[in-house]
Formats: C-alpha cells, structure tokens, sequence
C-alpha cells in the first residue's frame, strides 16, 4: 500500500474498502477483528472486539454476527447505533464508521455452513455477561435461535492515515454519496 493512495478522497474511500473487504475475506486481515462501541444501557459506551463478517460497498453496509443474547443486543434494542473501528497497522490507517444497526436473525445457511466449534458460541449458559463464580460454571452450546446478524448501515466514515510526511483526515458521508472531505487531523 502506498502513501499515494492516501493523497485523494476517492483513493482514500477505495482504501477504506480494500481493508474492509479484506477484512472479511482473511482470517489474518487487519479489519478481521474490529471494536465495536454501543451506548450502554447504564449510560456509558460500550466497546468490544468482534469479528467483520461482511462488507457491502454498494449498499454502504457491514455486518458482524453475535448472540442474541448479549448484552449489546439489548443495547441496540434502546439505541440502534453503534460506531465499528478498525486498524490497520501497517497501512498507519484508522477506520471509523458511523452506523444505524438491524437486528435480524442469522442466514441458516451460514448457521448450516459453521464447524461444530464455531456453533459454540451461540447459546452458551447462562448467557453472555452472567456473573458466575468460577469460569467452569459456563457451558457452551449450540443454539440456532440465538444466532443473530447486526446489519450496519453506514452513515458516516471517518478514516485518519498517520502517512510519514503528513497525517491526512477524511470524513465521508452517506447524505451526500459519500463524496468526502479533507478534516484537519
């Protein structure tokens, strides 16, 4: 990746992208394991590590696949925004996006597609954020019905490239196509 990619708007927007996409498409990408950030339900915002599994650039959209049962789900129900952050170290590129959140059921064709480990994760007891006295008080189980997708829709990319001559700041909105515009870093 090349510092010129980071001198205009459009190569800064397809940079974005590339890292997102990648992100969904190797296990070993930068954008694999994104934070992201919800209000919480206390009043103070919400951060954890989640894995990218999907990148729409035509419809402006992300998705990351959780339990049902979490608390981030309850989260969203309240307020369904949340901001998704990634990093890509090598590229010294920030990513940050701006987005309204869907709840919705996950594919049962990815659910049928998963390896029984990955099933796992998806209906554990008691459920996700149960105080416990010991870590052996969970037990992990495979539960279909609480196998969720938060559909992203991106509303607004705010990306920063800490380039060695010049930090650059962009920001990008989906009320005007996305277009862009220079912000001092």
């Amino acid at each position: 990746m090349t510092d010129d990619a980071f001198h205009t708007l459009r190569g800064t927007l397809d940079q974005t992208w590339k890292i997102l996409e990648k992100g969904v498409e190797n296990a070993t990408a930068p954008a694999r394991y994104v934070s992201f950030a919800t209000m919480g339900l206390d009043g103070y915002p919400q951060a954890r590590t989640l894995v990218l599994r999907g990148a729409n650039r035509d419809l402006a959209v992300v998705e990351i696949y959780t339990d049902a049962a979490t608390t981030k789900i309850a989260e969203l129900e309240k307020t369904p925004k949340a901001a998704v952050l990634a990093w890509d170290r090598e590229a010294l590129f920030q990513i940050r996006l701006s987005v309204d959140v869907e709840i919705a059921e996950g594919p049962p064709e990815v659910w049928a597609q998963f390896p029984e480990p990955a099933m796992q994760n998806y209906g554990g007891l008691p459920t996700p954020g149960t105080p416990m006295k010991s870590a052996q008080d969970y037990i992990a189980g495979a539960d279909k019905s609480r196998f969720a997708t938060l559909s992203c829709s991106i509303q607004s990319i705010d990306t920063v490239y800490l380039g060695p001559d010049l930090h650059r700041r962009a920001a990008f909105s989906r009320a005007d196509g996305f277009k862009g515009t220079w912000v001092a870093p």
